[in-house]
């Protein structure tokens, strides 16, 4: 789990990190044109006030060679500013810009804390269902040794094939059923296993694929046949 989390995320940052520098390149291109429309059409107003100049001869070419040179002082000037007006304008562009990589670099921050929280959690949660796994097995262990010491000490009983007992309680079985995991169990063992959250075979320790139990008719049969063959010590 922990693996494909980290791999969706770096999918993630593979598709957004080109986009945002395509719309970076885009948006760099259209101010370089602006600012060469700009060069240009100034380079045209100064060559149309030379062909004036060259034009005018007389008193009155002059004073509208001063006209021309007020109008051209004046157009550097508004050039001028355009330029100065572009070059904050691209400054606030790239501030922004800092700012928005700040905020994603803060958001990546916080999905990784979440994500190892969700991590410690969940090992926290797996942590306690073995503990309760392991008391539950040493209780029933304890048990069994308490059972199996006094059948022991009657002379008379004859110890039963393995596979009639429970692997969990670890005694005789009066109603085995099969599990998904193709073990047979006591019916009230292997149901208080499936309600602990993501159970595991007591046989195999792999998770069970579903919850549905079988009655074992045939170990059903053996066990009764053993029964009645230690009959004076089940009439009880």
């Amino acid at each position: 789990l922990q693996q494909q989390q980290q791999q969706l995320q770096q999918l993630h940052l593979q598709q957004i990190q080109p986009q945002e520098q395509d719309q970076q390149q885009d948006r760099e291109r259209d101010q370089e044109e602006e600012h060469d429309n700009r060069l240009q059409r100034s380079r045209e107003r100064h060559q149309d006030s030379l062909n004036g100049l060259l034009e005018c001869g007389t008193g009155e070419g002059k004073e509208k060679e001063e006209e021309e040179g007020e109008e051209e002082q004046l157009h550097h000037e508004v050039v001028e500013e355009e330029e100065q007006q572009y070059h904050k304008e691209e400054e606030q562009q790239q501030q922004n810009q800092k700012i928005g990589q700040q905020e994603n670099q803060g958001q990546k921050e916080e999905e990784e804390e979440v994500r190892q929280n969700q991590e410690e959690e969940e090992q926290q949660n797996h942590e306690e269902q073995q503990r309760q796994q392991q008391q539950q097995g040493e209780e029933t262990e304890q048990h069994h040794q308490d059972q199996w010491q006094n059948h022991h000490q009657d002379p008379r009983l004859d110890e039963p094939p393995k596979h009639l007992l429970c692997p969990i309680s670890l005694e005789l079985m009066t109603d085995p059923v099969m599990a998904s995991d193709g073990h047979t169990y006591e019916r009230s063992q292997i149901e208080m296993v499936l309600r602990l959250p993501k159970a595991r075979s007591p046989m195999t320790n792999e998770v069970f694929p579903c919850h549905v139990l079988f009655p074992n008719h045939r170990i059903r049969m053996e066990i009764l046949d053993y029964k009645d063959s230690n009959n004076f010590l089940f009439s009880v």
